[in-house]
């Protein structure tokens, strides 16, 4: 004991500087943790304009007050709603229940996103989740909403990870029970509108809306006797949407490949383009628009002086 004092006033001053650098350090790591849980500032997970967060302590799920979008109040009804489904599917998720989290998905989801429980487990909640996230619900616009995923600082102990994921979540009724779109997939929507001339026949079958977005599914189908093409995809903004004001969404010509829309004579496909339109400016789409359809795709690539190649036609799908 005497030389435990002794060593205790030899080196006393050394002492309460580590004791106060480790208290400090355990403050911050507080701090930052209760920042998170209660949107004190604009880098943590909940926004500080609003007044109200309702919170489940004991799954760190957190649900904000008002949209962001709109900044219309969340209802209590809602409130329920969100956790009856999306903080269930999050904790599912977290936890580690692919089935019962798999269950939650509309049939929709799984056949455009996730067909396979085993695709769901790896590219989804092996991706997104583990066991010490906190998770904020904020509502976006209509029944989508934004998930911000963030470390639990206190669970962690490192402040230096300020790593964010932001995920949207989009519940939707299916045979009159609540199911969810996940991984920025808002849903799918039928068309079937169609066009034909010069013996070629176009019909926008179906949308699949995405936040960043929008992939349009056609059927083309070649009644002439000439290879065709869709667009010779040369040229930039030949093939858009046009919504209500007249503004173009181009489509992205470069994920296109050429075999998917070259379709040789008396025959028929199916090809999907993806077009920038995103979903949090989403306007009304009036017109689906190809500028640059080559109606003998097998004179064009043998044609020297394409200035003078005519067998060129614009078709235009009103919706």
């Amino acid at each position: 004991m005497h030389n435990l004092r002794h060593f205790y006033y030899q080196n006393k001053q050394k002492i309460w500087k580590v004791v106060l650098i480790i208290a400090f350090i355990l403050g911050i790591i507080y701090f930052l943790n209760y920042l998170q849980k209660n949107g004190s500032n604009s880098n943590n997970l909940a926004s500080n304009n609003k007044d109200t967060i309702y919170s489940d302590q004991q799954n760190k799920t957190y649900i904000s007050n008002q949209s962001a979008v709109s900044g219309q109040t969340v209802t209590e009804k809602e409130v329920q709603t969100i956790n009856s489904t999306i903080s269930k599917f999050l904790q599912y998720c977290k936890n580690k229940q692919y089935e019962q989290a798999y269950n939650m998905l509309s049939d929709d989801c799984k056949e455009n996103e996730y067909d396979t429980l085993e695709k769901f487990q790896d590219k989804y909640i092996g991706a997104k989740f583990n066991k010490d996230a906190l998770y904020e619900i904020e509502k976006w616009m209509n029944n989508t909403y934004k998930i911000s995923i963030a470390n639990d600082l206190l669970s962690t102990g490192n402040v230096n990870d300020t790593q964010r994921q932001v995920e949207y979540i989009t519940i939707v009724e299916e045979n009159d029970i609540q199911k969810l779109n996940i991984n920025s997939y808002i849903g799918k929507s039928d068309i079937n509108k169609e066009i034909t001339k010069d013996d070629i026949k176009i019909t926008a079958v179906s949308e699949r809306i995405y936040m960043d977005y929008e992939i349009y599914d056609f059927k083309i189908e070649n009644i002439s006797n000439n290879t065709i093409k869709v667009d010779s995809l040369e040229k930039i903004g030949t093939m858009y949407l046009v919504d209500a004001s007249g503004n173009k969404y181009n489509a992205y010509a470069n994920e296109i490949l050429d075999d998917e829309i070259e379709i040789r004579k008396k025959h028929d496909s199916n090809i999907s383009i993806k077009y920038a339109n995103t979903y949090s400016s989403r306007n009304n789409i009036k017109k689906i628009v190809f500028e640059n359809v080559i109606l003998d795709y097998i004179k064009y690539k043998t044609t020297s002086n394409l200035s003078t190649f005519d067998a060129v036609s614009e078709f235009v799908i009103n919706l």
